[in-house]
Parts: structure tokens; C-alpha cells; sequence
């Protein structure tokens, strides 16, 4: 907290998350219950928000947190979702529609038509939906805050992505216009455009081809889930009559959609393992295995919250692709190796 500059308060603020049982949602979780928010956490992963839940609790015991559990393409359980939240969690201050995904890169010519909808209902139908279901209570209070995950394949295409990038060309307008119609009120709208950023995204857009996923990160210093909640907390932190309208956040190794340099190509160092991750008691945790040059084998090693799990470890050879199939993986901190 700056001495010079005062920043929103999120105490007793209600923030609902969508998909926030995994990657962005589950490290934004965490940071807004840090700051004291009431959470709502939004998935289809009943037992994933159950175990996200207990560890919160654990750490911080005076969370008030709401677990739903749902798809967000199912419009009429989200309509109805404001009058299914217990009252003390009814008034959503900050709506974080999260939930998103891609499927495939195949050429226009083959896409699926399934893997179209599917893209299409949640990247962009179901953040019109939640926005139009939540907005109503804020305009009434004149206040809150919406606040998209974007990409920068809204911001640029790139062949083999043409509906995912369609999808979140369609979010980045939406959410220009939704900013426009909300101009007279306090109420702000912001987007949030990150790079490459390794979480389970693509795992699921190669449909459980852990190899395939790996190689996406490859050899450059990929950003991971907490560094994307990071800009999330810095937008709806700042004071109230500022807004973040868009931030584009890329690795240091990327300069766009479609242009990433891999530096670190031959230099790939895996934490000593999986089993270790697994005793902290942590899932899920965000990938990052690149070494960034030196000589003493010790790393500081976090999860995607961005909380530190181990340190000071030695280093062997434990292949990426193992730590994927047992949906355990590493952050290795800036520190030499």
C-alpha cells in the first residue's frame, strides 16, 4: 500500500470469478481473498472448488467464500443464478468473467462445428449473459466492476486459431461497447489481454495432449497464472474514479499473438519432484521450466497463486510431460540454476 497514492479497498467487496477452479480463476481467487474479498467461485469442478475452497479457508480463515457450481454456457441456471446466491453474496461488486478456452488448431476448412460452439458459448455468449444478469444490480447502486479476460488473439489473428481468435475479437468489441453504454456511471469495464501464459489452456486445446501443450512454452519464459491475476488485481485495486480499460501483457519473449522468441530453447530444467509438489498439499500448480543462466541447482519454487511451495531444492531430471500427466507442475522462480 503506497503512502502516496490510495488504492480501492476490496474488503467486504463480493467478486464473483468464473472458471475458478484452475489457472487465472483459482490465482485470482486467492489474491482477492489476500485482499479480504468475498468470493464467489464459479466452475463446473465441484471437487476442484471444494479443495480451492479449504485451502483459502485454511489461510485465510475470515474469507466468506460461496462456492456455485456450474456451466456457464447454460444460460437459464445463470439467469437464475442472482436469486440462488445466499443474500449476504446477492450485491456483486466485481463480476471476473474468467471462464474461457480454446479448442484445436485446424485449419478453417476442418474446424469442428462442435468446437466452434463450444468456443463461441463461452468465450463471448456467456460473458454477455453474466454481464447482463449482474450490470442491473450495479447500475441500481451506481457502482462496480466488470471486468473480461481476453487474449491477444483479440487484438491480432493468427492462422490455425480463426474462431478462438473470433471469439475474443467479439469480447474485446463487446466490451468496448459495454464500456460506451456504462459511460454515465460509475460503474467501470475493463478487459485484461495476456500472451502466452501457462496454465491447463493447453492442455485443453489439444484435448489432453500433454506433449503437445508443453511444447506451446517451449524454451521461452512463458508468464503463468499468477502474473496474469496480477494485472486483475491492479485494475480493480485502483481508485474508484479510475479506469483500466485494457491491458495487453505479454513473457518478456513475446511481442504479439503471433511472435514469441525461444532464447531459452536448450535450456529446459526440471524441478526434483512431482511427489514433492504433491506433499505440499497444492493442485494444479502453473508450469515454468526454463533456467535462466548460472551455476548453484537451488530454485524457489511457486504455485499458480504465486504462494511459494518449496525452496532451496535440488534439481534433476523430471520430464515435463510427466508432471502434466500427473496434473502436478512447477513455477521456478527467477533464480540461477
Amino acid at each position: 500500500m503506497s503512502r502516496h497514492y490510495k488504492s480501492a479497498d476490496l474488503r467486504g467487496k463480493t467478486v464473483l470469478i468464473t472458471g475458478a477452479s484452475s489457472g487465472f480463476g483459482e490465482a485470482i481467487a486467492w489474491r482477492c481473498a489476500e485482499l479480504g474479498g468475498k468470493l464467489i467461485l464459479l466452475a463446473r469442478r465441484k471437487e476442484r472448488l471444494e479443495i480451492l475452497q479449504s485451502e483459502i479457508t485454511a489461510e485465510y480463515p475470515d474469507v466468506e467464500i460461496n462456492l456455485v457450481v456450474m456451466d456457464v454456457r447454460n444460460t437459464e441456471e445463470v439467469q437464475s443464478l442472482p436469486s440462488s446466491l445466499p443474500p449476504a453474496f446477492r450485491e456483486v461488486d466485481i463480476l471476473i468473467n474468467n471462464a474461457g478456452l480454446a479448442l484445436g488448431t485446424d485449419p478453417v476448412q476442418s474446424n469442428s462445428i462442435e468446437d466452434i460452439k463450444t468456443m463461441l458459448d463461452t468465450n463471448v455468449l456467456a460473458v454477455a449473459v453474466f454481464t447482463k444478469v449482474f450490470t442491473p444490480g450495479m447500475v441500481a447502486k451506481n457502482s462496480g466492476h466488470i471486468v473480461n479476460i481476453g487474449s491477444t488473439a483479440g487484438h491480432e489473428s493468427y492462422a490455425g486459431g480463426s474462431m478462438y481468435c473470433a471469439s475474443k475479437h467479439a469480447l474485446r468489441a463487446f466490451t468496448n461497447a459495454a464500456r460506451d453504454d456504462l459511460v454515465g456511471t460509475d460503474i467501470r469495464v475493463t478487459l485484461i489481454s495476456p500472451g502466452a501464459a501457462e496454465t491447463e489452456f493447453s492442455i485443453v486445446r489439444f484435448k489432453g495432449d500433454v506433449d503437445k501443450a508443453a511444447n506451446v512454452y517451449k524454451g521461452f519464459a512463458a508468464m503463468n497464472a499468477a502474473d496474469v491475476a496480477d494485472q486483475i488485481v491492479f485494475a480493480i485495486t485502483r481508485p474508484p474514479h479510475v479506469q483500466i480499460n485494457d491491458i495487453i501483457v505479454t513473457s518478456v519473449h513475446q511481442s504479439g499473438a503471433r511472435t514469441i522468441a525461444r532464447p531459452l530453447q536448450n535450456k529446459t530444467i526440471i524441478m526434483q519432484s512431482a511427489s514433492s509438489a504433491a506433499a505440499s498439499g497444492l493442485r494444479n500448480l502453473a508450469l515454468r521450466s526454463q533456467c535462466w543462466g548460472g551455476s548453484k541447482n537451488t530454485w524457489a519454487v511457486r504455485g499458480s497463486s504465486g504462494r511459494r511451495i518449496l525452496k532451496g531444492k535440488q534439481i534433476s531430471a523430471i520430464l515435463v510431460k510427466q508432471c502434466y500427466a500427473a496434473r502436478w507442475t512447477v513455477v521456478l522462480g527467477r533464480h540461477k540454476c
